[in-house]
């Protein structure tokens, strides 16, 4: 009789700390899901800000869907501790594939969130949703530079698109060679404003 009490003690503080663990652990990860919807909407310019989400969250639900599938599959088949051990398994993997493959490095062309930028002021009473924008850059470049130059606007064209601008063009002037003009056009006020704030580490290289 002893013994058994003992171990249903044993089994019960046991059951009591996995449910604790498996409380703060569902919450963490209810906590991360939640903040990377979220950061996702931040980071997606306004334009394709929907399919984004969309992809997001059909990635997120088939995942688990398919988690679902697969562990409840082995749990029924062969047994539910070789089901818990697999998916630990599993995620155990996919911390091991961050380290593995890390995001690449920020470049000083492409956009930093944290960066603040100051819109300038205009005479016109412009709100939010005012637009279509147009945006036109000069340069003067010298000969001797014009390939740097080159090579830097095929960064900035792609930097500028995927934060939202369109129409982007790059016109040299022909009777002044060394005047380049680059145009881009914004929906909105608000659009330019998110592309030029995305864009102000660029402009620093540019100098």
């Amino acid at each position: 009789m002893p013994a058994e009490t003992a171990d249903y003690g044993f089994s019960k503080g046991y059951t009591n700390a996995a449910q604790i663990a498996l409380a703060l652990g569902g919450a963490g990860w209810v906590t991360a899901w939640s903040g990377v919807g979220v950061s996702v909407q931040l980071a997606s310019p306004r334009w394709v800000v929907g399919r984004t989400i969309s992809i997001y969250y059909a990635l997120i639900d088939g995942g688990i869907a398919a988690g679902s599938w697969v562990w409840g599959t082995a749990s029924q088949n062969y047994s539910l501790t070789l089901a818990l051990e697999g998916s630990a398994g599993a995620m155990l993997l996919v911390a091991a594939a961050g380290v593995l493959f890390p995001l690449r490095e920020r470049h000083e062309s492409e956009p930093d969130s944290l960066e603040e930028f100051d819109a300038p002021a205009v005479a016109l009473n412009l709100n939010p949703r005012s637009g279509p924008i147009v945006v036109k850059v000069e340069y003067l470049i010298a000969e001797r530079n014009v390939e740097a130059f080159l090579d830097l606007m095929r960064q900035r064209r792609h930097v500028h698109s995927r934060v939202g601008a369109r129409n982007w063009t790059l016109q040299r002037n022909l009777q002044k060679p060394m005047q380049w003009t680059e145009t881009f056009r914004t929906p909105t006020w608000t659009d330019w404003t998110s592309v030029s704030s995305s864009c102000m580490g660029e402009r620093k290289c540019l100098k």
